[in-house]
């Protein structure tokens, strides 16, 4: 392990005013499967989150069905609510999924995969990348580099049993749903939580790191004023940030928890003749604390940001926080940013030089 100490960026995090910036203590190299331990010491971290799962897919083979027992964190329930068998591809200089059968038809041809939690929860944090590539048009759309103009991508879909996706007193959300034309919102068949700019900041033929997080009122989580928290990070200087407070995160017409999220929700309607996607990335927490986080970025600012995302936390206390960063990600990145938010989705940022950065030798 290497000791380094990082410089602050961020002033508040966990309403206490940062003085001095922590220890991090970082592995030289990689582990066998190719992750790099990162040990953060020397602040109140507050607490951390539970995470359900993340996987980045470089413990999967390529060409293979998605094996579901081989995240990094947690395992997949189950691999589709339709037949198609989601499989594992190279890109980026890594691994992800192919969200797209193209041996089947109709909804068949959704490859999915979803985490069933091992109880009710009325709090959670999501983040992922998507991309749709080189080649391929956007859902329901007959050319490329256009929205259509029917409604035709789930991309996440949160939803109470699955009976729940369906219903209008059942809770469901999608994270984003694209509504058609370009117009993206935050909403299922029973709940909608507003319109967000995706279109405004996405990523043609590349990477686009998505976020949303749900937290209730602690006080009064069931008609108490809650938040709502999304995130896009695409385009290079258009990120898209939402923050806001809804009350009450539950209708009072509906069910108050959920159980499950699904990558991807649903996709149809218009032409998905040569659609495809490829889903890499993707982190889950749950509980009062889902929001409390690390993320790894390119920048000092999200806003200036074109990589952002959610890193695996091994061990979160209030004083030492563990977590990896997988040599993909520490190669690719000329500058590394770590973000560190607390359960109320204040963030710090500290900067790790690039002279510094773990990196193996290159020709």
């Amino acid at each position: 392990m290497k000791k380094l100490m990082l410089t602050s960026i961020g002033l508040i995090f966990c309403n206490l005013s940062i003085a001095a910036s922590p220890t991090f203590d970082i592995a030289l190299t990689p582990d066998i499967n190719g992750y790099y331990t990162v040990q953060m010491t020397g602040l109140d971290f507050g607490e951390g989150p539970t995470i359900a799962l993340f996987d980045d897919f470089n413990n999967q083979v390529v060409g293979q069905p998605v094996d579901l027992e081989k995240a990094l964190i947690g395992k997949w329930s189950k691999s589709s609510s339709y037949s198609a068998q989601p499989k594992v591809v190279e890109y980026d200089g890594g691994k992800a999924f192919q969200i797209h059968d193209f041996t089947k038809t109709g909804t068949a041809k959704i490859a999915q995969i979803e985490v069933i939690f091992p109880e009710k929860q009325s709090n959670i944090f999501i983040s992922y990348s998507v991309v749709v590539p080189k080649g391929r048009f956007f859902a329901g759309s007959s050319k490329d580099l256009t929205f259509p103009d029917v409604s035709s991508w789930k991309f996440t879909w949160i939803t109470d049993t699955p009976d729940g996706i369906g219903s209008t007193t059942m809770f469901n959300i999608c994270a984003p749903t694209h509504a058609g034309k370009g117009s993206f919102l935050l909403a299922g068949n029973s709940v909608n939580h507003g319109w967000i700019s995706v279109a405004d900041a996405w990523r043609w033929h590349d990477k686009n790191y998505m976020s949303f997080g749900l937290l209730t009122n602690d006080l009064d989580p069931i008609s108490g004023s809650g938040n709502v928290v999304f995130q896009l990070t695409g385009k290079k200087d258009a990120s898209l940030i939402t923050n806001k407070t809804s009350s009450p995160i539950f209708p009072a017409s509906n069910t108050k928890s959920f159980d499950r999220v699904k990558f991807p929700g649903w996709f149809g309607n218009g032409d998905t003749s040569n659609f495809d996607a490829y889903y890499d990335d993707i982190y889950v927490a749950i509980g009062k604390n889902a929001l409390a986080r690390i993320e790894l970025s390119d920048a000092d600012d999200i806003e200036r940001s074109t990589i952002n995302m959610t890193m695996p936390v091994v061990s979160w206390t209030k004083d030492k926080i563990i977590f990896q960063i997988h040599e993909q990600n520490m190669n690719k990145l000329k500058a590394h940013y770590i973000r560190l938010y607390d359960r109320k989705n204040k963030s710090v940022t500290f900067r790790l030089p690039c002279d510094e950065c773990p990196l193996p030798p290159t020709s």
